[in-house]
């Protein structure tokens, strides 16, 4: 009876270190970190950024303190991402309002930053500025050791997504049913496996274990962060069906880079 209790005990104890080792790959975790190398790395250049955005010194202070400072600039560099021009606008988003009565300016600019990305819309679907078709890539690192943390997280991420992206092929899982069959010809294949692997990476990032549907449901998005990442996911999942239907007749010319509607989605029978 012993043994058997020590079996389960020992049992347990790897179920727990293999979740915990799990959870430490997974692409939320290495995300966050990848986010907090790039924030510590952009500093020069924001800083400078901030020097000229209208901000006084002693406001440019409040927003490094501030607990909303990381998510502030993972809010730029999604703009940077989405190919909005930062550097022009933001000076303006800093003077669209008075910022002296602003309990926290970095809060305050990360909303305006949020507006000014969902107003624009113009979300890059498929960039060398993503990693894994979802999360933007830091840009102008100079410090070798910073840049060599950002590229060791960037290339996790990248090959996590695309390993969960084969695992379900490979096994066939109810959500990448409905993204199609991959396409026989090679250069297809791989772009497909390639556009299932940033739903694979949507998937894991804001822990969708089980729902069916390739994004889960609409209704669960809690913040722009994953809104933005949503869309950039649902552009993906649709090339991918595009790519497993083939070349479609009077399709020539016909752009797939945009997010589908959801009405659109609805009348193609796709539930994403």
């Amino acid at each position: 009876m012993q043994d058997g209790v020590n079996l389960r005990a020992d049992i347990s104890a790897h179920e727990a270190i293999r979740r915990a080792h799990e959870q430490a790959e997974g692409i939320a975790s290495l995300a966050a970190e990848y986010q907090s190398i790039a924030s510590a790395a952009g500093v020069d250049r924001w800083e400078k950024l901030f020097a000229r955005s209208g901000l006084t010194a002693a406001q440019i202070e409040a927003v490094r303190a501030s607990q909303a400072y990381g998510p502030f600039m993972a809010a730029l560099r999604h703009a940077e991402a989405s190919g909005l021009d930062v550097d022009r606008v933001l000076p303006a988003l800093v003077s669209k309002r008075t910022l002296v009565s602003a309990e926290d300016i970095a809060a305050v600019l990360h909303h305006r930053v949020d507006e000014w990305v969902e107003a624009h819309d113009q979300l890059v679907t498929a960039s060398p500025n993503l990693v894994a078709g979802l999360f933007p890539r830091a840009r102008g690192v100079t410090d070798p050791d910073m840049g060599r943390g950002l590229t060791e997280r960037d290339q996790a991420i990248d090959q996590r997504a695309s390993t969960l992206a084969e695992q379900a092929a490979a096994k066939v899982l109810p959500w990448i049913g409905r993204l199609g069959q991959p396409p026989a010809e090679p250069p297809d294949r791989r772009e497909w496996l390639q556009s299932v692997a940033a739903v694979a990476a949507y998937r894991d990032r804001w822990g969708i274990k089980t729902d069916p549907r390739p994004l889960g449901y609409p209704d669960t998005v809690t913040s722009l962060e994953q809104y933005v990442q949503r869309k950039r996911a649902l552009a993906a999942a649709q090339r991918a069906i595009d790519l497993s239907r083939g070349p479609q007749p009077g399709a020539a010319g016909a752009s797939t880079a945009a997010a589908p509607s959801s009405q659109g989605d609805h009348e193609r029978g796709i539930e994403l």
